[in-house]
């Protein structure tokens, strides 16, 4: 088969579901098929692109011996409405049209951006007669209610109706969570013999348990080996909500208690300087986190934090807390119930 895979996230972007769709390329290729990725010029989680990258309209490679079409997006260096809209829209545009240039795709995979930029690779596939396959990493656009954005209640009633049509066109939704199959199943109107549960996974060997890095990590900080350590590694972003994590250590009395917080993301300047007025002897910021550090920074926690903000923890489920069991350590996280 000739297969096309869409994904708004892709190595060398350290995020979960974009390694998870080179992953899937990867295995696909090996079992015999053609396989196309469309993907943007790298830029997450700091917002910044790539060293060794120019971002053009379109460029064509062999990126890990998968062909690798590259395409443009505006980039999101601040968490506002506006740059995520244009970042959606920019690669939906620039992803669709590359699209229509592709001949003869048998099945596309989609873990593009939601709402908008899918919608747009959807009618592309609905008019070339293409089935698709829509990967729901989070729920939107609930997950913009919950993170109180700005006009996102306004729009809300027609970003829903947009997300239901793409998803009621879809031959199969690959979704997180039971909660998430409810919600297409209740509210979009998806067959449930259409919805599939597939969480997201890493490979078991990408987070060891590292005592000796642990250690290492502690000693280059200026943490004593003796410290009750937590821990937080992944996106700072307003979904993570971090700052409350940071405010927390307001709270907690002058002791050899140490907050390490290693990711990138859009609140990192919030963040870095809510630290230093908080706790700045006791509060560690590593950033950026290069994907390389992630048992060592792990390794060198006693306990492992997983805050969420408002809702979040219904309509997303963050990747990161694959890689925390994966460390072997306690896990506190601040969800709701029935996440």
């Amino acid at each position: 088969m000739r297969v096309g895979l869409v994904s708004s996230v892709y190595p060398p972007e350290p995020v979960v579901s974009g390694r998870t769709s080179t992953e899937l390329a990867a295995a696909l290729q090996a079992a015999g098929h053609d396989v196309t990725v469309l993907c943007p010029y790298p830029s997450r989680p700091g917002g910044a692109l790539y060293a060794g990258y120019r971002r053009r309209w379109r460029s064509s490679a062999i990126e890990a011996g998968i062909r690798t079409i590259r395409c443009f997006s505006t980039i999101s260096k601040h968490s506002t409405m506006a740059s995520r809209f244009a970042e959606n829209v920019s690669f939906g545009l620039s992803s669709t049209l590359a699209l229509l240039r592709l001949r003869g795709l048998d099945v596309l995979y989609l873990n593009t951006w939601p709402v908008f930029a899918t919608a747009m690779v959807v009618t592309v596939a609905r008019l070339k007669g293409i089935p698709f396959v829509i990967s729901v990493q989070d729920v939107y656009p609930e997950s913009l209610f919950v993170q109180r954005r700005r006009g996102a209640a306004a729009i809300g009633r027609v970003l829903r109706a947009i997300d239901r049509w793409s998803a009621r066109g879809a031959a199969a939704m690959n979704v997180l969570s039971d909660h998430f199959a409810a919600i297409y199943r209740d509210d979009r109107g998806v067959e449930a013999s259409r919805i599939h549960v597939v969480p997201n996974w890493v490979a078991e060997s990408s987070v060891l348990p590292d005592r000796e890095g642990g250690l290492a990590f502690r000693r280059a900080r200026g943490i004593p080996e003796d410290a009750f350590v937590v821990a937080y590694g992944g996106n700072i972003g307003v979904a993570a909500a971090v700052e409350q994590l940071v405010e927390a250590w307001q709270h907690i009395p002058e002791a050899n208690i140490h907050l390490v917080i290693a990711g990138a993301g859009a609140s990192t300047p919030a963040v870095e300087a809510l630290a230093r007025r908080i706790a700045p002897g006791r509060i560690h910021i590593h950033t950026p986190w290069p994907v390389t550090e992630t048992a060592s920074v792990l390794s060198a926690a006693d306990l492992l934090a997983l805050p969420t903000f408002g809702d979040q923890s219904l309509v997303s489920v963050p990747s990161k807390i694959l890689s925390y069991l994966l460390a072997a350590k306690p896990v506190l996280a601040c969800v709701l119930p029935d996440s």
